[in-house]
């Protein structure tokens, strides 16, 4: 519950939820809530989050995670987030090759996947930088998942 304020703030900033279909927080309860999702879910293995801070600080200034495994636990999503201002610096690049190296070294994933808006340029120069492939809309290649026609699939094989 430490992190409460820190994912308050994060998730609550218009400019860090415009890509994502979710509403910004408008209360520091639903970030508490929500971290005890995510300790629900990490209790059991559904989900590996970490935060994502400054070396020399420790101030944290995102989130990523591992989290909807396929039911055989050969695929997985990957998801992020970080504050405005530490957008476009190499932290999310840096954060997402280790987690790339945490899922080949201590999983059994073939692929991981991530789903981001067509319009977030930032979030998609990260994945192609990556080694992410497109798939195509995720609506589309996913016609059963619950995602707006704007959202793309990406697809990396470990």
């Amino acid at each position: 519950m430490e992190d409460a304020d820190f994912i308050y703030k994060l998730r609550s900033n218009i400019n860090n939820t415009q890509f994502v279909e979710m509403k910004p927080y408008e209360n520091i309860e639903r970030a508490k809530n929500f971290i005890c999702r995510v300790k629900e879910d990490i209790a059991k293995d559904e989900v590996f989050f970490w935060g994502i801070e400054l070396k020399n600080s420790g101030e944290v200034i995102g989130t990523i995670c591992l989290w909807s495994f396929s039911k055989d636990n050969k695929r997985a999503e990957v998801g992020y987030e970080l504050m405005e201002g530490y957008q476009k610096k190499g932290y999310a690049t840096e954060a997402l090759r280790g987690v790339l190296d945490f899922a080949r070294k201590n999983l059994s994933l073939k692929c991981l996947d991530a789903i981001t808006h067509e319009d977030h340029l930032a979030s998609i120069r990260l994945l192609l930088k990556n080694d992410f492939v497109v798939l195509g809309y995720a609506n589309q290649v996913m016609p059963d998942g619950e995602y707006g026609p704007e959202m793309k699939l990406f697809r990396k094989f470990l």
